[in-house]
Formats: C-alpha cells, structure tokens, sequence
C-alpha cells in the first residue's frame, strides 16, 4: 500500500514537472524578452529536478545566450550531462569539443557516440573531421564512410562533400553526378550550381542548356 502511495505521488511529481517544462519552453521560444528570462527560469528549475530536455535547451540558452548570458563553460557542463541521453546533446558536446567552446579543442568521441544515437548530422560532422584533419587524423577513406551514412539517411551537405570527393578520383564521375543529383534536387544550392555548371560545360555529363538553366535558377 504504501508503495502504491509512493508511486502515485511520483506519477504526480513527474506530470507537474512536465507540465512546468512545456510552460517553460513556450516561454522560452517566445518573442518576448521577458518572457524568454522567465523561460530560462522555468528551465533552470526543471533541470536541477533531472529533466532532460530542460537541460538541453538551458544549454542552448548558455551557449547562444538567449536569456543569459552567453557562457559556453556553462553549455559545455550541461550538455555533457545528458550526452548519454540525448543524440542532441551529444552532437552539441562534439560541437563544443571541436570548436573550443567551454572546452580544449577534441572532437572524435562525441561525435561517434552521437552517430551511433542515430545523429546522422554527426556521421557528416566526423566525415568532415576526417577530411580535414580536424581532432583526428587526416583519413579520406572514413571521411568517405561517414559521408556516404550520411548521404544514404538524406543529409545534403554529405551527398554533395561525398560527390566531390568522388569527382577527385578515377573512373568515379558517374557516381559524383549522382550524389550531386541527389543533393541539388533536394535544393541544396551548391550542388545545383555544380550540376548546372557540369550540364552547361559538358563536364562528366553530355551539355544541356535546358538542365543548366534549371538548376541556376
């Protein structure tokens, strides 16, 4: 009975707790700057009581400092205390590691642990990584890898870094124009010039003024 008791009042705990989180984000996405102060309030509340995407966005708010302060040792602390839970937060701490923000300079791990939440924007982010060099050492072939994850889940920005490096190498133009194909119909603007100027000079696929004028609109 008396179990019974305790798990009612934590049922009762938790569903206050999330109606004070939602509360609080729709302060905090406001346009109102008192709101988004009170909004931060709401978060930093709910946070000391565990709750996980409160954590998330009052890291947000330390790390582009909307509400607060901008304080990037703050955001790195938060978002590493939920990296375990959140593939965000794991995505944000590789961000944090890599660009030195709140933290010295290293990348590789949490971006792994990220990807293998399921963040596909971090299998691109250790692509890159790998292509330049970034945290870890320079190594085309997994930059390849983690592009082409990436690539395959829908991620534009590895279809066209993926097609690129295909450009770079022999006898793999067809498959660079179809990785660039796929990022420009899908609207990204780089490769939409790239195909359009391949079209327009012949390059790796026969001219085509008509595709060409498509794809520089």
């Amino acid at each position: 009975e008396q179990e019974n008791a305790d798990l009612r009042c934590e049922v009762a705990r938790l569903q206050v707790l999330l109606a004070e989180y939602k509360l609080a984000v729709a302060k905090y996405i406001s346009t109102d700057e008192g709101e988004i102060q009170e909004g931060v309030e709401g978060l930093k509340h709910c946070a000391k009581q565990g709750h996980t995407m409160a954590t998330y966005y009052l890291a947000q708010a330390y790390f582009s400092g909307k509400g607060v302060p901008r304080d990037y040792a703050k955001s790195f602390q938060l978002f590493l205390q939920i990296m375990e839970k959140s593939p965000q937060a794991c995505y944000m701490t590789g961000i944090c590691y890599e660009e030195g923000k709140g933290v010295l300079p290293n990348t590789e791990t949490c971006y792994y642990k990220a990807a293998e939440q399921g963040n596909i924007e971090a299998c691109f982010s250790i692509g890159l990584c790998f292509e330049n060099g970034t945290g870890t050492k320079l190594n085309r072939i997994k930059a390849r890898e983690f592009y082409s994850k990436a690539a395959e889940s829908g991620n534009t920005r590895a279809m066209y870094n993926l097609a690129l490096m295909y450009f770079s190498m022999t006898n793999k133009e067809d498959t660079a124009i179809q990785w660039v194909t796929k990022a420009a119909e899908l609207g990204l603007a780089s490769a939409q010039f790239t195909l359009g100027t391949c079209h327009k000079t012949g390059e790796n696929v026969p001219i085509d003024c008509e595709k060409a004028a498509k794809y520089f609109k």
